[in-house]
């Protein structure tokens, strides 16, 4: 998708629509119904170096719309972007661990409220409050400890996942969405630049992306998931890589069983776009076939590289049922071919989500008549698309690549060179350790 956008628009040279505002898509807006922030915010330094306890107290007009999360938002100064958020469970305190010792940092904090509509469930774009006002707080002053904390195994899939934001420039919660490592968010960050780029500048914002680049956030969590046992394990996209069910793109609706909400989101059976990132085949895949005129038929899909005219809407029910409960994943594959060498995509099902701050194997947020699958850190990171461009974010684009999609050769693809790949993954990875807090870290001690 990425490349065929880029072929797309440089044949086409549409004219610049004007830039639609965040939480806007081509085909409308957000509901915009939030909840006013918390009352009586306060905060103190925290009980360990580098820690605030931070409070607050309900609004009345919740007891009309009830809250079931809150997020803390950690600033350097009043007037900047968070760098960092802390989501709790309905409480109205929390403790923000890992940030640096005797440092002053500004906090405010916002609220979600139990959605009963299904368009703006999982933590979505529309489903927050504005934050409040906010407090400046210093962290304790006491030195952090020298000696290393005491190695925790687990027997679980540990990750340190990235998301892009689409269609806002705060958080978006990775429930319901697809994340990537390392690499593969160097390769997603490469792709969408290139974008901008080569068309103009509020082109991402009239797309699925439906902001900016520069507006993006990009959060990182460390994620844990239960591996899907063998007999869920994925056959479509994982390469037989274990623990992990097929993935799934995840996306804004309308999806056929509810037409009626445009921006449902949902997870379904991998598109073919994601499918030609990955180096996965169309033309002989059970899940893909051929749309002749806009209507899906049952030939097979007319080239492994090219998604045009190629839907993949037929995976098999067991491999649906196990990517609606467990992580699933898909390595991508670089210029050549190989997959792997150009990171990996995860999606993570809202099916196996556990809620905010509670433990693996407990009632599921969305699904609470399941024991949830996987859980995230309350400490997420946050670097934003502005930080990546100042820092010397490359696009894609290779002067050999062609126009069109020739069946012959991977280059149509315009994939980028591995080297800028591990270039741009080095930039974004040096960009979260700048962050003023502790270095990042993905082990059981993330869940504290």
């Amino acid at each position: 998708m990425l490349a065929q956008l880029v072929l797309a628009a440089l044949a086409q040279s549409p004219p610049p629509p004007a830039a639609l505002p965040p939480g806007c898509y081509p085909t409308g807006c957000l509901p915009s119904i939030y909840p006013v922030p918390p009352l009586q915010l306060a905060c103190t330094a925290g009980p360990v170096a580098g820690s605030l306890s931070v409070t607050w107290v309900e609004s009345p007009e919740y007891l009309l719309l009830p809250i079931d999360s809150y997020e803390v938002q950690i600033r350097t100064a009043p007037a900047n972007k968070p760098f960092a958020v802390y989501q709790t469970a309905n409480v109205t305190n929390a403790t923000v661990n890992n940030l640096l010792p005797a440092t002053t940092y500004a906090v405010s904090v916002r609220a979600h409220p139990v959605w009963t509509s299904y368009d703006v469930r999982y933590f979505g774009v529309a489903s927050w409050g504005q934050p409040g006002k906010t407090v400046s707080c210093t962290t304790s002053a006491a030195p952090l400890p020298v000696a290393d904390r005491p190695a925790q195994t687990s027997a679980n899939n540990l990750l340190s996942l990235i998301r892009m934001s689409e269609g806002t420039g705060n958080v978006d919660y990775p429930d319901a969405h697809d994340l990537s490592d390392l690499l593969g968010a160097s390769y997603l960050a490469s792709g969408l630049y290139s974008l901008e780029q080569y068309n103009y500048e509020h082109f991402l914002s009239t797309i699925w992306v439906g902001i900016n680049f520069a507006d993006a956030a990009f959060t990182m969590y460390c994620v844990e998931a239960v591996p899907a046992p063998p007999a869920s394990q994925g056959s479509s996209t994982t390469r037989g890589v274990p623990g992990y069910s097929d993935y799934q793109s995840c996306n804004l609706g309308p999806v056929k069983t509810r037409p009626d909400l445009p921006f449902l989101l949902h997870c379904d059976c991998a598109v073919a776009q994601d499918r030609v990132e990955a180096g996965l085949p169309l033309s002989t895949a059970p899940e893909c076939r051929r749309i002749v005129k806009g209507v899906p038929t049952e030939l097979p899909c007319p080239s492994d590289y090219d998604p045009t005219d190629c839907v993949c809407d037929r995976c098999s029910n067991s491999s649906a049922a196990s990517s609606r409960y467990y992580a699933g994943m898909t390595a991508l594959a670089d210029e050549d071919g190989n997959p792997g060498e150009a990171g990996t995509w995860y999606s993570l099902p809202p099916g196996g989500a556990c809620a905010p701050q509670a433990g693996l194997g407990t009632a599921g947020k969305w699904e609470p008549t399941l024991p949830c699958s996987w859980r995230r850190s309350p400490l997420a990171r946050v670097v934003y698309g502005s930080e990546l461009i100042a820092a010397g974010l490359s696009g894609m684009r290779k002067a050999e690549c062609s126009y069109g999609y020739p069946d012959t050769t991977r280059q149509a693809e315009c994939k980028p060179p591995t080297t800028q790949l591990q270039a741009t993954a080095q930039l974004i990875d040096e960009l979260f350790k700048a962050l003023p807090m502790q270095p990042p870290s993905c082990d059981a001690y993330a869940f504290a």
